[in-house]
C-alpha cells in the first residue's frame, strides 16, 4: 500500500529572546545597496528586451509559406487531440463506471491508464472515494477510473492481492503501479479531491500538464 508519514518537530524549546543589534547604516552603505539594485534590475529588463527584440526578428523573417506551415501543423495537432479525446469518450472515459470482474481485463488491453475502486456494498466509507473519483473522471479523459464490487470479483483481489476495503488499484499499461488501501495515505476520509490528483500524477496516471 502507499503510507504517507508525517514528522513531527518542536522548535518551540530551541526558541530563546534575541537582543536588539540592530544598526543604522552609514548613508554611503545604503546608497551603494541601492545603486546595486537599481544595476541588476535594469541588467534584468534588457535581458528580457533583448529576448523579445530576437523572437520578433524571427517573426519577421519568416516568409508567408513558413507562416502557413505552422498554422497548418497547429491544426493537425489540434484535430489528433480531438480524435484522442473521441476514442477516449468511445471507450468509457470521461465517467465513473461500475465493472465486473471479465470486464476488468478488457479495460487495461484498451485504456491505457486507469484506476479500479475495489468497494464492499456494506461499507459505508466507499462512498468517500466515489464523489472523488466522479470529479476526477470527469476532469482527466486520459484517465479511465472505474468500480467493482470486491464481493462478486474474487479471482481478481486474489490475483491483485486485494485485502483491505476500500482499495484503489493504480494500473499503467497493463502493469500494476500502485494502490491506495483506506484513507490513511490521504489524511483521512476529509481528503480533498486534488491530494488523490497529486498521488496519480506521483505514481504516472496523470501528468502535470493535465492538471
Amino acid at each position: 500500500g502507499i503510507n504517507a508519514e508525517y514528522g513531527k518537530h518542536n522548535f518551540f524549546g530551541m526558541l530563546r529572546p534575541i537582543e536588539n543589534t540592530s544598526s543604522v547604516l552609514p548613508q554611503s552603505q545604503v546608497e551603494l545597496c541601492s545603486s546595486t539594485s537599481q544595476s541588476e534590475t535594469l541588467q534584468a529588463a534588457l535581458a528580457v528586451e533583448k529576448m523579445l527584440d530576437q523572437e520578433l526578428d524571427c517573426l519577421n523573417r519568416l516568409e508567408p509559406e513558413d507562416i502557413e506551415a505552422i498554422r497548418q501543423k497547429r491544426i493537425n495537432l489540434y484535430k489528433l487531440q480531438q480524435q484522442q479525446q473521441e476514442n477516449w469518450r468511445n471507450h468509457g472515459h470521461g465517467q465513473y463506471t461500475e465493472i465486473d470482474q471479465p470486464s476488468f481485463f478488457d479495460i487495461i488491453k484498451t485504456s491505457r491508464r486507469v484506476v479500479c475502486h475495489f468497494y464492499r456494498p456494506t461499507t459505508d466509507t466507499s462512498v468517500y472515494f466515489d464523489t472523488h473519483l466522479k470529479k476526477i473522471a470527469e476532469k482527466y479523459l486520459s484517465l479511465k477510473v472505474v468500480k467493482i464490487n470486491a464481493e462478486k470479483a474474487p479471482f481478481l483481489c486474489e490475483r491483485l492481492n486485494v485485502w483491505i476495503l476500500p482499495t484503489l488499484v493504480l494500473v499503467c499499461d497493463k502493469e500494476s503501479v500502485g494502490r491506495i488501501e483506506g484513507f490513511d495515505a490521504l489524511g483521512g476520509v476529509d481528503f480533498k479531491t486534488t491530494r488523490l490528483v497529486n498521488m496519480f500524477i506521483k505514481k504516472g496516471l496523470l501528468t502535470q500538464e493535465e492538471d
